[in-house]
């Protein structure tokens, strides 16, 4: 145990002091092994004091470190590789379950819940949209996104852009988890999160595709050109700017999602809530993540409704594009009562479900 000695208050500059060894454990190790982890936990000594410990008393300022007689960082790959093999050991509950873990005694319980679903390919898009959606929503208005949906339902090619690979990464995944219950990969066409430049060609090849691909950032800042490759829709996720080519925005009554307008103001709260927002995974708060579940939801389920087979007659253009694609085909002949029962994430409560949990031995 290293503590740091009190400082004076009225000290301006308060001399340089080493933090005092309470004590050693194990009780084998020298100096030299305390020695490279008090410099790393006291860098100035006591001369600066870190402003999350402002609030309490100077007597409590303490840290623990554990030393095994090798290297510093070979201590704290000990612990990690400690932690992750019994994270990995730890059994994962039943649909609706579950789960919690801690580190250690000191470490706030970690607790996962595996949510209810109809389908283990339902929880997979339900895992995947926790993690990406919030980035998506935070970026792509919903206007855009309601038309890139179209267009991916109808076999469109489609074309993300962005200077960020990870962002580009994130709404490519969530687009396709959207698509749910139809399935594009497999099914309809090519998906590529991120594309090389090296393999540019494959733009231009003949099948519908769902690609990512990475900009630099002047060209993101700047204004974003017309593609010459014909039938292709492009987003530019950085500036949220939709480019259609000359066919297809001509037909583009065709690509619209039927009741789109309507679905749109009712989500159009919950869509203001996270666009424009700088979301990651890590920045969430809780209206963010029920805007986001709610959005998913709403639009899978709108989605889904396009196999009902009672269409209004206006919404016939986008119908007959819809009824003559592939993925339309084998999601018709594969739909059935208990697939389409819940496309939300199924039914039952959330908090109900067995628990399991792992408590680390003394």
């Amino acid at each position: 145990m290293l503590k740091s000695p009190p400082t004076s208050p009225s000290q301006a500059h308060p001399p340089f002091r080493k933090p005092k060894i309470m004590s050693v454990f194990p009780s084998a190790a020298s100096l030299a092994d305390v020695e490279p982890m008090m410099e790393f936990c006291f860098p100035h000594g006591d001369s600066h004091h870190s402003e999350g410990f402002s609030g309490g008393d100077d007597d409590d300022l303490s840290f623990v470190v554990l030393l095994s007689g090798t290297q510093p960082a070979q201590v704290i790959q000990v612990i990690f590789d400690d932690a992750l093999r019994r994270l990995h050991g730890t059994p994962v509950p039943p649909m609706g379950g579950w789960c919690s873990f801690r580190l250690d005694p000191q470490h706030p319980l970690l607790t996962f819940h595996r949510p209810h679903t109809s389908t283990t390919r339902h929880e997979a898009r339900q895992f995947i949209l926790e993690y990406t959606s919030p980035r998506l929503f935070s970026k792509v208005s919903l206007d855009h996104l309601l038309v890139l949906l179209g267009c991916l339902c109808c076999e469109v090619k489609v074309l993300l852009k962005s200077s960020d690979p990870s962002l580009l990464t994130s709404c490519v995944l969530a687009v396709r988890a959207l698509l749910d219950p139809f399935e594009w990969v497999k099914k309809a066409g090519v998906v590529v999160t991120l594309l090389p430049p090296s393999l540019g060609e494959i733009l231009e090849a003949p099948v519908p595709f769902l690609v990512g691909q990475v900009t630099s950032k002047q060209h993101s800042c700047h204004h974003s050109t017309r593609s010459s490759v014909p039938s292709l829709v492009q987003l530019d996720i950085d500036t949220n700017t939709l480019i259609m080519d000359d066919q297809e925005a001509e037909v583009l009554h065709e690509l619209k999602l039927p009741r789109s307008d309507s679905l749109q103001f009712q989500l159009q709260s919950y869509a203001s809530t996270c666009f424009g927002s700088d979301l990651s995974p890590q920045s969430l708060e809780r209206h963010h993540v029920e805007a986001c579940e709610h959005m998913s939801a709403c639009i899978q389920s709108h989605l889904a409704s396009l196999l009902d087979p009672s269409q209004h007659q206006h919404d016939a253009p986008f119908l007959h594009r819809f009824h003559s694609t592939q993925m339309y085909s084998i999601a018709s002949s594969e739909s059935n009562l208990n697939d389409l029962e819940d496309v939300s994430g199924g039914a039952g409560s959330d908090l109900e479900g067995e628990s399991t949990s792992y408590e680390p031995t003394a």
